[in-house]
């Protein structure tokens, strides 16, 4: 599994956070690997980690 991130996607004012839709990954191993990648990236107060059908309504109302 790859997780490509660029440093200059944080942003330079105000607050960088990324949501992730749980479950993450396909299994304990790969979710793993996924938050080892994402922390390289962002601290952990920045990594927002929603239910499937929690976040369901929040990720439609993005737009």
């Amino acid at each position: 599994m790859g997780f490509c991130a660029s440093t200059s996607a944080s942003a330079a004012n105000g607050w960088t956070r990324v949501i992730v839709e749980k479950p993450l990954g396909r299994d304990s191993e790969s979710s793993a690997a996924l938050t080892r990648s994402l922390k390289q990236y962002l601290d952990e107060d920045q990594i927002f980690r929603i239910d499937h059908y929690l976040g369901k309504e929040l990720v439609e109302n993005l737009s």
